[in-house]
């Protein structure tokens, strides 16, 4: 099993050529120890996704995610069905889940095999326990599965009905990348916009981001914070160090769940946890790791732009980091501590620039860019230190209580992409300073014995402060300074009962956030909506005020026959709001709206399902949407309408096994999607006749995006492939009597009203394409990836005389393709060391949103050695 698990844990997207890391091991399964109580007692949690029907299909889906043998007389599962299981659980307790209701047990006959049995006849055998006679009917073996965690995590998006994407710790150890927003390099329909702008992630899902559009948490709580970004719009802002991700789960389009506001889809960040440290069948372990890197200098001279074409040699350069992490479990409880650290200079640009990039003002006295080829990006350094701490309790039958605590503190540069203009944004600027605490609590009850529980509640808190740099100027006062304070939580519950017509599982759960934003106020002119100034008007960077968020929602599906699933449900979010201090004189906001979902999933074969869906989303405007006032530049609209979704998908997931050859698997996933916003958000002139006059946030009727996405794979064991791809086929903001169009990247916009909605425009098609073998009876993996990003949808770089310069708020670049290498070799399951070189090409690209002219990084050579005991 454990070449098994190495196999398919290496399997992921990797990325960055060659990347350190590795050995965090996402995961061993605890399915590979003898069949006994210590054994059931210290098994490893695997995420399952087995969905309710027939029980033979079931037990196949389990059995390829617990990397078991399951074996049966076919007789036994002849007309029974399943309400199947899905979430983290240990193989016991999932098959136990599977069985009920059906008269069946089960018990473990070997590491690997798993017997299904007659619960009457096996004399009412405890779980996990051999029967009395210790016999074992093997004729005939009904299904295989082989695998691990790690790899049923990476199948679970191609068995779930839906768009959803999972990020393995492996695939973030061979691909760490320069900047945070890199772990989503290859993930279809996301793109980490504004990537180079600072520590932050703001993503992008299907052409929205910005505003809370999508829901972002680490361990499933929010940040909740954002930044005014002038013509680039307002930027959330999550920070998390990619050294403490244990594993990224990505959903895309309005959450039938929790996750209120988030319209455009719902991101976690899972931290790292016992399961990715200890060894199969250990009670205790950990990690060490070391990572160098090259192509980067120091923090840079404050107020100094650097020389361009001053670049270091491949392997010089100021990147390194270090992080410890150990756990330990018993039966009734589990821990884990772990520490990192993180120190990285700013990066340099690589050499081979697109014909078409100005680096100095063209005949509009406009350029692109002035960092130029092989220079220094300013504003680009990092020193983070982060601390993570959590311990869990488990008693009684299925109970269990997981405190959490995360410590990010980041001294880092940032780049004000409100200095629109090539030349404003290379200097060296002050460092900013960030730091966030999140707290968490997370209770579950999961009784074996009893189908309709199955209780899962969430309470956490985060709190930010952030010091900008960018406010520390002459004359600036440090008043970009602001903290964030949240707090939410969640209760739910799924219900599994056997009805006439199938099983029916049924969800539900109530969900509420309270965000509490300060700000520094301060004084001076004001541009009043009716017009002239207030020149001793209050104002402020960041927004005063207080939103509370909820909702509560509920959905049902069942199983019609072995080939046929319905669902549906619906939710109620609602939202009120307030500001504070200068914001107080606007009234308060409130508002609610139901919003239905359906779905129907057909399977006509084994590991193959065809799926249509329905859902309608709800995002209450933001603090800064209805209260923020900046100078003579944005005044509140306390009248700004909530945004209303409704996301149309048909999709087809297909994951066979032995496909060409014996013990090979092959993935695929196309989704078709069609999503409208109705009363989308954007910034635009209060008068439309004076476009670079007062500005507010306000409704257009309609925003469109249609696409495709197609994602994948195929693995021999020896050798693998993987690839993603994103294509948009329309996009178009409706702004009442004006019609519909995209758009435009040009500062002197035929339709101001758009603002800057044209940042949020993703490329017309993007994604990645990755190849490895693994020799040395696969001790050691060599690979390489190719990602690629066309212009933006709509753009015209495409015509080099006709390159736009960038004096304006809609940013544009020429399309690229950057290949990564990469190889890993482990020593004994205890050491892997993995070296990789970044953009091979050395090519001078800007990413797919990104939102100033500083070019990606350049070719860079990466290291690391990680230590497993």
């Amino acid at each position: 099993m454990g070449c098994g698990d190495d196999r398919y844990g290496r399997r992921g997207r990797t990325g960055a050529l060659i990347a350190a890391l590795t050995a965090s091991a996402s995961a061993f399964v605890g399915a590979t120890a003898a069949p006994s109580a210590a054994w059931a007692q210290s098994a490893a949690q695997t995420t399952f996704s087995a969905p309710a029907g027939p029980l033979s299909r079931t037990l196949a889906t389990f059995g390829r995610q617990a990397g078991l043998q399951v074996t049966y007389l076919t007789a036994l599962g002849a007309g029974k069905t399943s309400a199947g299981f899905t979430g983290t659980a240990t193989p016991q307790r999932a098959l136990a889940q599977i069985l009920r209701g059906t008269g069946l047990t089960y018990a473990f006959t070997n590491a690997s095999t798993v017997s299904i049995r007659d619960a009457a006849a096996d004399g009412g055998a405890p779980e996990g326990a051999p029967a009395a006679d210790g016999s074992l009917v093997l004729d005939p073996i009904d299904v295989t599965g082989r695998g691990g965690t790690a790899a049923a995590a990476a199948d679970a998006p191609y068995a779930t009905p839906g768009s959803v994407s999972h990020i393995s710790r492996e695939q973030l150890d061979r691909a760490p990348g320069n900047s945070t927003g890199d772990v989503f390099v290859s993930t279809p329909g996301v793109i980490a916009a504004g990537n180079r702008v600072g520590a932050s992630i703001d993503p992008n899902i299907r052409g929205l981001q910005g505003n809370g559009r999508v829901n972002t948490t680490v361990d499933g709580a929010r940040q909740t914070s954002s930044s005014y970004r002038g013509y680039v719009g307002s930027r959330d802002e999550t920070y998390v160090d990619p050294d403490m991700i244990g594993g990224i789960d990505i959903s895309k389009g309005p959450s039938t769940g929790a996750g209120v506001g988030g319209v455009g889809g719902t991101i976690n960040f899972r931290t790292l946890s016992p399961e990715d440290l200890i060894k199969d069948g250990e009670s205790w372990g950990g990690r060490i790791k070391a990572s160098l890197s090259g192509n980067a200098s120091g923090e840079g001279e404050e107020g100094v732009r650097p020389p361009n074409g001053d670049r270091p040699g491949l392997f010089d350069g100021d990147g390194r980091s270090g992080s410890v992490a150990v756990a330990g479990r018993t039966e009734t409880f589990e821990a884990i501590a772990a520490y990192s650290r993180r120190r990285q200079g700013n990066y340099f640009t690589g050499e081979h620039a697109k014909d078409g990039i100005r680096f100095t003002a063209g005949p509009d006295g406009a350029a692109n860019t002035i960092v130029g080829p092989k220079s220094e990006a300013p504003n680009t350094s990092q020193d983070v230190e982060s601390v993570l701490l959590k311990g869990k309790a488990k008693w009684g039958d299925g109970q269990s209580l997981e405190l959490g605590y995360m410590r990010y503190d980041n001294r880092h540069g940032e780049i004000s992409e409100l200095q629109f203009a090539p030349w404003l944004a290379s200097a060296q600027n002050p460092l900013s300073h960030t730091k966030v605490d999140t707290y968490t609590a997370k209770y579950r009850y999961n009784p074996d014995d009893n189908p309709l529980l199955n209780v899962r509640t969430n309470l956490w808190y985060s709190n930010l402060d952030v010091e900008h740099g960018l406010g520390r100027g002459p004359g600036l006062n440090g008043n970009r300074d602001h903290s964030m304070r949240t707090v939410g939580g969640d209760i739910g519950n799924t219900a599994v009962l056997d009805t006439s017509l199938g099983a029916l599982t049924i969800d539900g759960g109530a969900e509420f956030v309270r965000e509490n934003s300060d700000a520094v106020e301060f004084q001076g002119a004001i541009a009043l909506p009716g017009g002239g100034f207030d020149f001793n008007g209050r104002q402020s960077w960041n927004v005063p005020g207080r939103r509370n968020m909820y909702s509560g929602f509920a959905s049902g599906n069942l199983a019609l026959t072995d080939w046929l699933s319905v669902g549906g449900g619906g939710r109620l979010d609602g939202y009120d709001s307030r500001g504070e201090g200068y914001a107080a004189e606007f009234r308060e906001r409130s508002g609610s709206r139901f919003s239905p979902n359906a779905n129907v999933t057909v399977t006509p074969l084994e590991g193959v399902q065809l799926y249509a869906q329905y859902k309608e989303g709800y995002r209450p405007p933001t603090l800064r949407e209805s209260y923020w006032r900046y100078g003579t530049t944005v005044t509140p609209n306390p009248d700004v309408k909530p945004e209303l979704s409704q996301t149309h998908e048909i999709g087809l997931n297909v994951l066979r096994n032995d496909v060409l050859r014996d013990g090979d698997k092959a993935r695929f996933k196309a989704a078709y999607f069609f999503n409208r916003y109705k009363n989308y958000v954007v910034r635009s002139p209060t008068d439309p006749l004076q476009p670079f006059g007062l500005y507010s946030f306000n409704n257009i009727d309609r925003a469109d995006f249609e696409g495709v996405e197609l994602s994948g794979g195929y693995d021999a064991g020896v050798f693998f492939v993987e690839a993603a791809v994103t294509k948009y086929v329309d996009i178009k903001y409706c702004d009442g009597g004006k019609g519909c169009s995209l758009p435009s990247i040009n500062f002197f916009s035929p339709d101001p009203s758009l603002g800057a909605a044209a940042n949020y425009v993703p490329p017309e098609y993007s994604g990645s394409v990755t190849a490895g073998v693994r020799l040395f009876d696969q001790a050691l993996t060599l690979g390489g990836r190719l990602h690629f990003a066309s212009e933006r949808f709509g753009d015209k770089w495409k015509d080099a005389k006709n390159v736009p310069g960038q004096v304006g708020y809609q940013f544009t670049w020429p399309s690229y393709q950057v290949f990564d290498l990469f190889a890993s070799y482990k020593y004994k399951d205890d050491l892997v060391i993995d070296l990789g070189i970044e953009n091979v090409t050395d090519r001078y690209y800007f990413g797919g949103l990104s939102s100033v002219g500083i070019a990606s990084p350049g070719r860079t050579a990466r290291g690391s050695v990680t230590y497993r005991f």
